[in-house]
């Protein structure tokens, strides 16, 4: 007897949406999309640079720079390192004074530069990689030609993390339709 009641129950709700008129359909989702950003991070920072000259020292020289970057979300980075190094043995003065390209990942930047060397007189180029508090380069001196490898302890890590940007998927229903929340129609 049951049975025979929910058999017609269901008849009739059948019937009713018919009657209605309502042609019934799931909604079209519409996925999110993730877009990559970037962001400009600019630090000051200081350290102590040991070089591997002739004469080895354990009396370091000071560093002083700043470093500006463009960021990515793909953990890319492109800027620009100004720095001066400053000696300390033998009377305070300014050693050279460097422009760097720096570039990579960031975790693990490569840099690349010019700079002019006052206690030799003489322009120099440069060429590192930097990692979070630690740098590890080489310097060439045009005149007189020299190679001069230096190890460099600093006050300045990884640039901030930058997030993507992540946009929510969205159900919507087609022009023209009714929405009913969870479901679209159109009146037949």
């Amino acid at each position: 007897m049951t049975l025979k009641y929910a058999l017609l129950g269901s008849m009739t709700l059948a019937s009713a949406s018919a009657f209605a008129g309502i042609f019934y359909f799931p909604p079209t989702y519409t996925p999110g999309l993730e877009k990559d950003q970037s962001q400009k991070a600019t630090s000051a920072y200081a350290g102590l640079v040991w070089t591997l000259k002739e004469k080895k020292s354990l009396m370091p020289d000071l560093t002083v720079g700043i470093r500006s970057l463009q960021v990515k979300s793909s953990e890319q980075v492109s800027g620009a390192d100004l720095s001066a190094r400053i000696r300390l043995s033998d009377g305070l003065a300014i050693e050279s004074v460097r422009l760097s390209y720096v570039g990579g990942q960031r975790t693990s930047m490569g840099m690349a530069g010019i700079g002019y060397s006052m206690t030799s007189a003489t322009m120099l180029s440069t060429f590192a990689v930097q990692r979070a508090f630690a740098r590890l380069g080489i310097d060439y001196a045009f005149g007189p030609a020299r190679l001069t490898p230096y190890v460099e302890g600093l006050t300045i890590g990884d640039p901030a993390k930058v997030n993507k940007l992540i946009t929510l998927g969205d159900y919507s229903c087609p022009p023209g339709s009714m929405d009913f929340g969870n479901q679209c129609g159109y009146q037949m």
